[in-house]
């Protein structure tokens, strides 16, 4: 079965998810499992994940299943998504709360490129002091 959802590294340190259709319980699950077997397959120690949620048709909002994404994965710190839907905000809202993932929304995809290098470039310099 085709998934909704690419991902791909965009650069060290960087994941980028584009997802493209329904976005459901089962389909966000495999998602989350997709994306740990990524991190894993390319040996990343930590990474900034920008999911483009711009064409995603949310049909789930579950704020107990996003929070158990954000935490799933340790290596995962920041979390941008590009796109303001209803659902999204509403769960991303919550997951303040309930994650120790930082997460963010912005309007476009360079703005969240720019934003990813931003705290690849300040964790880098972070580990070097």
């Amino acid at each position: 079965m085709t998934q909704p959802y690419q991902i791909e590294l965009v650069e060290a340190g960087i994941m980028r998810i584009v997802w493209d259709g329904v976005l459901n319980k089962d389909t966000f699950q495999a998602g989350v499992a997709d994306r740990v077997e990524f991190a894993n397959a390319h040996q990343m120690e930590d990474y900034v994940l920008i999911f483009d949620l711009r064409k995603a048709r949310i049909t789930i909002l579950d704020v107990r299943l996003a929070a158990w994404a954000a935490n799933f994965d340790s290596r995962l710190t920041h979390t941008i998504i590009i796109g303001r839907s209803g659902p999204a905000m509403v769960a991303v809202n919550a997951l303040v709360h309930l994650s120790a993932v930082e997460l963010e929304f912005v309007a476009t995809e360079d703005k969240a490129l720019e934003r990813a290098r931003q705290i690849v470039k300040a964790r880098a310099k972070f580990r070097e002091d």
